[in-house]
């Protein structure tokens, strides 16, 4: 595999595992598991973009649709492959 397609992995991967963390994080507000306010404080991420996953997540969940993550241990050998490779 060239490094390009490595990084295109990597970003990949990436991507889904913030998507996953904006989904759980929706779930926990719908849940009232925790507030907007909250998240907002605890991961310094601003308010109204807490209110857009809401939004984003909500839509999903009416329209029937689910988010596809791969696992962690997918993204751990993606990275241990990018530090080989730049090794």
């Amino acid at each position: 595999m060239n490094e390009q397609r490595l990084y295109q992995q990597a970003s990949l991967l990436l991507t889904s595992n913030h998507l996953f963390f904006q989904s759980k994080k929706y779930k926990k507000i719908e849940r009232k598991q925790t507030t907007v306010l909250e998240v907002n404080k605890a991961y310094q991420v601003r308010a109204n973009n807490v209110y857009k996953w809401i939004d984003k997540y909500s839509l999903q969940d009416k329209k029937g649709l689910s988010l596809v993550v791969e696992m962690e241990s997918e993204t751990k050998r993606v990275l241990a492959l990018l530090q080989k490779k730049s090794s």
